[in-house]
């Protein structure tokens, strides 16, 4: 499935190979995203996780901001991505994975 990518200002990062969520979905299984690749030599990443169901779209996961989320019961049925954002001294660029299988 396509990733969903935001442009950030001339110089930010660039996604060239988007995060990757490692894991196995299952209850309180622990998923971790990758950074990608990136072009334009990013400084720091940040991570938001994402909760999204067929009917009402995504939502970020409150407090979900690191690079590992524990699955919880308010996941079962959904899917999980993850935006990573990359930063350097030009600005942000962000991109979101694709989506894992539906939790159980």
């Amino acid at each position: 499935l396509p990733t969903a990518f935001v442009t950030g200002p001339p110089g930010a990062p660039t996604v060239v190979t988007g995060p990757v969520v490692e894991g196995v979905v299952g209850p309180g299984a622990t998923l971790t995203a990758t950074t990608g690749t990136w072009t334009g030599d990013p400084t720091s990443f940040a991570y938001q996780w994402r909760r999204c169901r067929t009917m009402t779209g995504c939502v970020d996961v409150p407090g979900a901001a690191e690079t590992s989320y524990t699955l919880t019961p308010a996941d079962s049925g959904a899917t999980i991505r993850v935006l990573v954002v990359a930063r350097n001294a030009a600005g942000p660029g962000g991109v979101l994975s694709a989506p894992t299988a539906p939790a159980p």
